[in-house]
């Protein structure tokens, strides 16, 4: 989505606007962000009295060895960080005048090989039962963002590997899934070092294979529809209802998967809904009212 934008102005402008790109993506990003921050944080401090940490307002906390709340929002840093990153990064490969493709390819290495470069104690002790740094920084998580923009530049680009990689995908996907489904047996280091990379190959082929398909009958579904819209308030919001639900209301360690996976599924759409309706589709009104897309 971000490559393609950006790509797309490229080519129509053969500039990019970067205040006008970063203010778009603010929009539509900062405000269901910062509301459930305020509600997250509300809850644990009532809770448990829970200090704030400062690093929240700035999109740091991914780079805590041990985030205190709001851990889901670890992956929205790294997506914050990239869209701000992202355009000075491609303002100067597009400078080098080398070719883009091996610049992109190379950009999406970089994530891998700085994972390699962490000491093997250091990702045992990452998972020891907290969550945070390494595993959640994004100088090491950012290389399935990459993947993305090297897709979208060589759509919109017309780029003679496109077709060559569409057909590849279509093969690869199933030993890549079976591949990644084995990943819940293996240890912490080999999870670190070639997991993520496994999972981000997997979806980049997913998504390109998909992308050059017919759609699936389940992309025309109304819920398919509602589920996608709604689908950033539901990220920020699940795992309030979860906890919330599980160790609040229940105080047990396990669901009952039958009746309380639905009931968790329905509350976290319904929280997706408000989320959508009272923050996100008014912010976007305010984004193209003040900062529409340019003509």
């Amino acid at each position: 989505l971000i490559g393609g934008l950006y790509w797309k102005e490229l080519a129509r402008t053969q500039t990019v606007d970067m205040p006008r790109f970063w203010i778009r993506r603010w929009f539509r990003t900062l405000p269901p962000y910062f509301a459930a921050m305020i509600v997250f944080y509300a809850a644990v401090y009532f809770l448990d009295g829970a200090p704030f940490d400062w690093r929240y307002l700035f999109f740091l906390q991914n780079y805590d060895p041990r985030i205190p709340w709001f851990a889901a929002s670890w992956s929205l840093c790294i997506e914050e960080h990239f869209y701000l990153a992202l355009p000075l990064v491609l303002l100067l490969l597009i400078r080098t005048r080398l070719p883009m493709i091996w610049l992109l390819l190379a950009l999406t290495l970089i994530s891998p090989l700085l994972r390699l470069m962490v000491d093997a104690d250091v990702v045992t002790t990452a998972y020891d039962g907290t969550f945070g740094a390494p595993r959640t920084s994004t100088h090491l998580r950012f290389d399935g963002l990459a993947i993305g923009v090297l897709l979208a530049y060589l759509h919109r680009s017309g780029h003679a590997a496109w077709p060559i990689l569409s057909r590849l995908s279509k093969i690869l996907i199933w030993p890549l899934l079976a591949a990644v489904l084995t990943i819940p047996t293996w240890n912490s280091v080999a999870t670190f070092y070639l997991g993520y990379a496994l999972v981000n190959v997997f979806c980049g082929c997913m998504l390109l294979a998909l992308a050059t398909s017919a759609p699936l009958a389940v992309a025309r579904w109304r819920l398919t529809y509602w589920v996608a819209l709604w689908s950033y308030s539901i990220y920020l919001s699940h795992t309030m209802i979860i906890r919330g639900y599980v160790e609040v209301l229940t105080d047990r360690p396990a669901l009952w998967l039958p009746t309380e996976a639905p009931l968790l599924i329905a509350l976290c759409l319904v929280a997706g809904f408000f989320g959508y309706i009272l923050i996100e589709r008014p912010s976007m009104v305010l984004r193209d009212r003040y900062f529409p897309k340019h003509a």
